[in-house]
């Protein structure tokens, strides 16, 4: 059986309580790449999976996928992924999806739409990729106002989820707000060592088990996040 997200059976004992995990790290780190790791376990579980992508296009994503050795178009067509594609029209592109939105100004249009796309779901699977976009172009005060909202009707839906988030550009309030309404917080680092840039992950905080703190080392392949 795949692990909910990469390295969880080396960080965390026991099963992992359903939630939404936040995963905080710099640009650059591997958290889309980690995103779609969580995605492609969870697909493979036989899990429903709804993306709300806002630095990406599906185009991409869909790629992206693929260069991991995923072709995501069967699960496309079996309506077991989703996306809400926040990225093409605030853009000004031509977008085919179903779901989108143009504007991350005023969550409203995304709260309504979301609620489209998870239409007759129970216990799916949400990433949204990456609360940092939607804080910048909302504001973080809106972003406040709208990210509980979003994550209890999550899991009134009996679903769980995985958000990311850049480090760094955030203020400490913020940053500790969001601490405090998610179910757990992943941290990602990178260090330079011998001329080489290592990465880390580690379990900040997860309501409800037990887990390590101690930063893991990670690497980047062609089939996602290797620990």
């Amino acid at each position: 059986m795949s692990e909910v997200f990469p390295g969880a059976r080396k960080l965390v004992e026991g099963p992992i309580p359903s939630g939404v995990l936040l995963l905080v790290g710099p640009p650059g780190v591997g958290k889309s790449i980690f995103t779609k790791h969580f995605i492609r376990n969870s697909l493979k579980r036989g899990e429903q999976v709804l993306c709300v992508l806002t630095d990406e296009s599906p185009e991409t994503f869909k790629a992206s996928m693929n260069f991991m050795g995923f072709d995501v178009e069967p699960y496309l067509a079996a309506d077991r992924l989703r996306h809400v594609d926040c990225y093409t029209k605030r853009f000004g592109f031509e977008c085919a999806c179903k779901y989108f939105v143009d504007t991350l100004a005023s969550p409203s249009q995304l709260s309504i739409t979301f609620e489209e796309a998870r239409k007759n779901w129970l216990g799916f699977r949400v990433v949204f990729d990456s609360v940092s976009t939607l804080a910048m172009e909302a504001g973080p005060g809106t972003g406040q106002k709208f990210l509980p909202i979003l994550l209890a009707r999550i899991k009134q839906s009996k679903g769980s989820g995985l958000f990311t988030l850049e480090s760094g550009i955030h203020d400490e309030h913020f940053m500790n707000f969001l601490r405090f309404i998610f179910d757990g917080v992943l941290e990602m680092k990178m260090d330079e060592k011998g001329g080489e840039l290592k990465r880390y992950l580690r379990v900040y905080s997860m309501k409800g088990v037990k887990h390590s703190t101690s930063w893991v080392p990670f690497k980047i392949t062609d089939k996602g996040i290797t620990i």
